[in-house]
Parts: structure tokens; C-alpha cells; sequence
């Protein structure tokens, strides 16, 4: 699928999502275009369109995982953005905008990610800089202490992960 991403190829891409069995491979939809691929360097297939541009194939993965209209708005922008080296919430702490975090925190779905909120905010990854930090720790990096205060408060944010 990451081939097909890359390539642009739309067709092989509508392959393997409407032949995607859920009972089939254990994963939601929205669990397969966001899992690393491990032989091809942790691509994930939605970074993949992303990266190479492939609008159409963005729209079509996030039209296909992401039914909540909210949640649906902010990943195509952000994977049609410039900035698409980290996740979104990565990047929401980061550029220190606490209304993105506040859509993907209360529209999380816990059984379409696979991943408890908790979970998910104490999860490390890549900051831009290719930093492995917690979102936590990136919106505290960049002083965006309302997001800290907001992802302590409300969403059970570590302040002990270290990420490492």
C-alpha cells in the first residue's frame, strides 16, 4: 500500500481499503492507514500520500477512516499542509494550537484508533525536529503552557514520561 501511495496510484490504493477485512486483520480502517509499515523505515500510508502529494489519496483514506466530520477537516489538513514530518496532535503541540488538541481529544474513538486517550497522549513520537518526545513534552519544548495545563488536566498527560 505504501507503493501505491507513493505512486500515486489510486486504484491500488481503493484495492486494498475495500478488500480491508476488519475481522479479518484485527484493525480498524483508521488502525491500518495510520500503522507503520516496519520494512519500509515506519511509513504509515496516510504520511506516504501526504508526503508525496497525493491529495486524492489523502481525501480517500481519511474519507474512509475518519467519519467524524471534525476529525475528518483536520487530518486532509494537515496531511495536505506543510508540515507533515509528525502526527497531528504532534503538531498541534508543537505550533501551539490548543483548539486542534481540544477537536482530537474529545472527538477521540478509542475503538476506531485502538488507543485509550491516555494512551494515546503519553504515546512518544517525532517531534518536527525528528525528537522522540511525548506531546507533553513538545507543547512544553515551545512554552505552550496552555496546552501542558490541558493535556495534564484533562487528558492524563504524564509528566514522568520522559520518552524514553
Amino acid at each position: 500500500m505504501i507503493l501505491a501511495c507513493r505512486y500515486g496510484n489510486i486504484d491500488d490504493v481503493r484495492t486494498f481499503i475495500n478488500n480491508h477485512d476488519i475481522n479479518e486483520s484485527g484493525i480498524t480502517l483508521q488502525q491500518l492507514v495510520n500503522q507503520a509499515q516496519e520494512d519500509d523505515h515506519q511509513t504509515k500510508a496516510l504520511e506516504a500520500a501526504g508526503n508525496e502529494r497525493c491529495t486524492h489519496i489523502v481525501d480517500y483514506f481519511v474519507d474512509s477512516a475518519y467519519k467524524n466530520a471534525a476529525l475528518n477537516t483536520l487530518m486532509k489538513a494537515h496531511y495536505k499542509g506543510v508540515d507533515r514530518r509528525t502526527n497531528p496532535l504532534m503538531y498541534a503541540c508543537e505550533s501551539g494550537n490548543l483548539n486542534n488538541v481540544k477537536i482530537m481529544m474529545a472527538n477521540h474513538d478509542a475503538k476506531e484508533s485502538g488507543m485509550i486517550l491516555k494512551k494515546m497522549v503519553n504515546q512518544v513520537g517525532k517531534d518536527s525536529g525528528g525528537y522522540k518526545v511525548t506531546p507533553l513534552m513538545a507543547a512544553a519544548r515551545r512554552e505552550h503552557f496552555q496546552i501542558v495545563t490541558y493535556l495534564i488536566e484533562q487528558c492524563e498527560a504524564d509528566p514522568e514520561n520522559s520518552g524514553t
